[in-house]
């Protein structure tokens, strides 16, 4: 009698077990697919269901980074000084074919090799993980000095352009996720007079932890002050443009400053004067005075907030013309 009441126990037992394992599968799938159509704004959840594989985001490392898809680099003229590009979507060219992108319009123009270092949903923080990266840097160094075809190219990097939008300054505070490519955003706190890298734990259920952190976020960036936002955004430019005329050292700088439709803008005259009281030897341009009605719907992809390839065609002749860079040079 005994060992059937044990049986039994044991049945309802191992059957709740099975029965709680895929209520949590189940909550595990749900909460990827929030971040999923959290993220990927441009598919309807119709689209996100159909094309559904489940995958773990994870943060980024220097490995995967080393030999990650960037925009391809555009070869010009080899006797001329390079240009080097950082920055986010704006950068990249999110939703732009190659031949219509901000590196490709910059090359075509100047004659000049183009570096595309943008990578969608990123930020400053992205800029200083690259430069901190010797193998990245190397990477970098060794792309602008040969070309595909062992043509040796004038490496003494002309200009570094950071595409700066408000969106950057929020996205120092996890949890940002770009789910295109399946990793954490990277974050940096600045403790003991450093900055130093932040890593998401992944436990088992990972996607329903995500959902929390990110809903915590927003708490967080509630009880951090605006100064320390502010401390940790100037210290990761500073480091970064230090970093990088260590290793271009007669390379000037330029934080690029576009308008984007997801925030207010109504600040960025005052942001700008702001950056200048704080990095020197760095020159800071408006988009915004080049092209008087670039908030006009005809830059930007429809339906969208990213520049459209006209509003590179307007914008990099008029850039090109600021920065005095002479295409017969």
């Amino acid at each position: 009698m005994k060992l059937i009441i044990l049986k039994k126990t044991l049945k309802i037992l191992v059957v709740n077990l099975i029965i709680t394992l895929v209520l949590l599968m189940v909550v595990e799938i749900i909460s990827y697919l929030i971040i999923v159509c959290q993220y990927s704004k441009f598919k309807g959840f119709k689209e996100v269901i159909k094309e559904f594989r489940y995958k773990k985001i994870y943060n980024r490392t220097e490995e995967n980074l080393v030999n990650f898809s960037f925009r391809p680099i555009e070869y010009r003229n080899p006797n001329k000084r390079p240009i080097i590009l950082f920055g986010c979507s704006f950068t990249y060219g999110h939703g732009l074919n190659d031949e219509e992108t901000f590196s490709r319009k910059l090359a075509d123009y100047t004659d000049r090799t183009v570096v595309n270092r943008g990578l969608s949903g990123e930020g400053v923080s992205f800029l200083y993980f690259q430069v901190t990266s010797r193998n990245i840097m190397n990477k970098i160094k060794h792309s602008i000095s040969f070309s595909p075809s062992s043509i040796q190219i004038n490496a003494d990097v002309e200009y570094i352009i950071y595409t700066f939008i408000y969106g950057h300054r929020l996205r120092n505070y996890r949890y940002k996720i770009t789910p295109l490519d399946q990793f954490f955003n990277i974050e940096y706190q600045y403790i003991n007079n450093k900055l130093e890298r932040i890593n998401v734990k992944h436990p088992f259920f990972h996607s329903l932890h995500t959902v929390t952190l990110i809903n915590q976020s927003s708490e967080n960036s509630k009880r951090k002050s605006d100064e320390y936002q502010e401390l940790i955004l100037i210290k990761e430019f500073q480091e970064s443009f230090k970093i990088l005329k260590n290793y271009f050292p007669n390379a000037k700088i330029v934080i690029f400053y576009m308008p984007d439709g997801q925030h207010d803008n109504a600040n960025i005259k005052d942001d700008i004067e702001y950056f200048k009281t704080k990095f020197n030897d760095v020159i800071i341009i408006n988009a915004d005075t080049l092209i008087q009605d670039l908030r006009d719907k005809k830059y930007w992809i429809s339906g969208d907030d990213h520049p459209s390839e006209y509003a590179w065609d307007v914008i990099v002749p008029k850039l090109s013309e600021e920065l005095k860079i002479n295409k017969e040079i």
